[in-house]
């Protein structure tokens, strides 16, 4: 609530009066608060007649509170330890990063974030407590629509506007086979390192992800558009089986580099590129808008946006410039 015009007063007003209330005289408060005697003496009286009121009554022992004074004196004591409180919280937090924020990935990007992610903020910020879960797409977008999750990382084909959306990253998808799978029996398929048509893709037996998952939904919106019919001889949502059941040599699939890194990285599984159409889905870095930005969550997606610039180059990522939408 504010105050009457005639009864407004600054911050230092109110500190000289309750250093003369705790000192009970002028002179040693002048002393403690390293001004003239005079200068608070008259600082005193100005506020006096601002109050319209006599709030101590002078004498040549000191001074005395009035009821008024006595009254003033605790209250501003309460002021003035809540400011200076509100202030060191203020200054403790910029100091420091502290809180705990949620962070909702899809099983794909689970897989390259969630360790360094981790370890990151582990080394970086060890009072920010940091809680990873995962889902697909669209149960991450309702979780940080209504508040259960701080940030998310989504692919495209939601609705975004929900949200503040920054465009993290667009990945390629590859064709992921066993090595001893590739080349298949099929007249034209690419030799090892080559890239495959993607019409070729519909005379393989092919393992996908069920309806209406995110991924699934791309490649049927491509294959639609390149008139090819794949042959889904099995539809499976965890990630972990699907690239299981290819690494058995049991059928293909298609996934991006980061998906299967550590696969490739061993050598269970191949990478073969698309092509006519190269196959690209983006995905992007949400919270809900109007929520409050702190400096804990600031530092968590800086420290996301930089792990994946990290491994643009590795995993054939395509990243926006900082800022970048």
């Amino acid at each position: 609530m504010a105050l009457k015009a005639n009864t407004s007063f600054d911050l230092k007003q109110l500190a000289y009066f309750v250093a003369i209330a705790d000192q009970g005289t002028i002179s040693r408060a002048a002393a403690q608060l390293g001004i003239a005697q005079p200068s608070l003496s008259e600082a005193l009286t100005r506020f006096e007649k601002q109050l319209g009121t006599t709030l101590v009554i002078r004498s040549v022992r000191g001074i005395e509170l009035t009821e008024a004074g006595f009254a003033l004196a605790e209250h501003g004591r309460s002021i003035l330890t809540a400011i200076e409180q509100a202030l060191e919280d203020v200054q403790q937090r910029d100091r420091e990063v502290r809180g705990t924020i949620s962070v909702a990935l899809t099983p794909s990007l689970s897989r390259l974030l969630t360790v360094p992610l981790a370890e990151s903020i582990y080394a970086e910020f060890p009072h920010l407590k940091l809680q990873i879960t995962e889902g697909n797409s669209g149960h991450i977008s309702d979780w940080v629509q209504s508040d259960q999750t701080d940030l998310g990382v989504i692919y495209e084909g939601l609705d975004l506007t929900p949200f503040s959306a920054r465009l993290l990253l667009r990945e390629e998808l590859y064709l992921i086979s066993a090595p001893d799978n590739w080349p298949p029996p099929v007249a034209d398929a690419a030799e090892p390192g080559q890239p495959v048509d993607f019409a070729t893709l519909e005379r393989l037996p092919m393992m996908l992800p069920n309806r209406p998952h995110g991924l699934r939904a791309l490649i049927d919106r491509e294959a639609k558009a390149a008139n090819v019919q794949l042959n889904a001889v099995l539809e499976i949502d965890p990630l972990r089986h699907l690239i299981t059941m290819v690494d058995r040599a049991s059928g293909y699939t298609i996934l991006p580099h980061a998906a299967v890194a550590d696969e490739v990285a061993q050598g269970s599984v191949i990478l073969v590129r698309i092509r006519n159409p190269t196959l690209w889905r983006a995905a992007y870095l949400i919270r809900r808008h109007g929520r409050s930005v702190t400096r804990a969550i600031i530092a968590v997606e800086t420290i996301i946006e930089k792990l994946v610039a990290d491994a643009a180059d590795r995993l054939s990522l395509h990243v926006p410039p900082q800022g970048g939408s």
